[in-house]
């Protein structure tokens, strides 16, 4: 069986010590309509129109990767991911992949997961977050587990912010749900991130992803509790006509826009920007930290 993942849309390091971006991506670079090998992406299984560039919430999140499971034949989209986390700087223990995920809709056993896996092709289980369109729950599982842990029940048709932080020193492994965070749960230390999968099978459904990034963090700086709290950053307002905002409880150092094609209009330390000037469409805010922390927050100018 494959347990695969994620497209490379940025491979970069923040320049800090304190965390490295491995993986970002929001596809309105894409095409709309199949995905197929756009952005270096793979699929086991399926067909090519059962993973699709669509605009599900397009005033909100411009494109996004639809999985519209039409058949019973299991599908995998994956990305090798290895390299940005064996080569993480030294102390970036705490592994944190964060994913945009729309419920959708769907009949019968239908589910979605989104897997993490290491050791090659052992394909280690370091965490599955599992969403069933049957019961509605939201549940988690990795090679330890012996039965699915009970997250959360979700609404049809909504989208969630979920998070996952595997500590690769004790093997603890958190998860957090719109903020609320559940575990740890047990698991086997020193595991090295190989893949990030994205998997449908069983029955029909309509879900999809957006916004996947996957960040080393320094464990020594930031114990997993601290990295998990709720991020205090504000954009607004969201769509933007001229002027935008930008506050948050921590100290920001620097604020940066770039377009889609990555091109970089705007480096700057004030938190009041102006692009009445831009073209109508959608934007990565990037704001840096003083502690070396980065967010990304897609803005839309209309």
């Amino acid at each position: 069986m494959k347990n695969k993942l994620l497209f490379l849309l940025f491979l970069t390091t923040s320049g800090t010590a304190f965390s490295q971006v491995i993986l970002d991506d929001n596809f309105n670079s894409y095409t709309v309509g199949n995905l197929g090998t756009q952005g270096g992406w793979n699929r086991d299984g399926g067909s090519a129109g059962e993973a699709k560039i669509a605009e599900i919430n397009a005033a909100s999140y411009g494109k996004s990767l639809q999985l519209a499971r039409t058949t019973t034949a299991d599908m995998w989209i994956y990305k090798d991911v290895s390299a940005g986390w064996t080569t993480r700087t030294s102390g970036n223990n705490i592994l944190e992949v964060k994913v945009n995920f729309y419920s959708g809709s769907g009949s019968g056993l239908g589910q979605t997961q989104v897997q993490l896996t290491a050791d090659g092709s052992s394909d280690y289980n370091i965490g599955t977050i599992l969403y069933s369109n049957n019961s509605k729950e939201l549940t988690f599982f990795n090679k330890n587990s012996t039965t699915l842990n009970p997250l959360v029940t979700l609404a049809d048709n909504t989208w969630y912010n979920i998070s996952l932080y595997y500590n690769y020193i004790n093997g603890e492994t958190k998860i957090s749900v719109n903020g609320t965070v559940y575990g740890p749960y047990a698991s086997t230390a020193n595991k090295n991130l190989t893949e990030l999968s994205l998997y449908t099978g069983v029955g029909t459904l309509t879900s999809g992803i957006d916004n996947i990034s996957i960040n080393a963090v320094n464990s020594a700086v930031l114990g997993t509790d601290e990295i998990i709290t709720k991020s205090s950053l504000k954009v607004y307002p969201n769509p933007i006509s001229d002027i935008v905002n930008i506050t948050s409880d921590k100290k920001i150092s620097a604020v940066s826009i770039n377009d889609l094609s990555g091109k970089k209009l705007i480096e700057t330390k004030e938190t009041k920007l102006n692009i009445k000037s831009f073209s109508k469409g959608i934007y990565l805010l990037t704001v840096k930290y003083e502690d070396g922390i980065i967010e990304n927050k897609k803005i839309i100018k209309n």
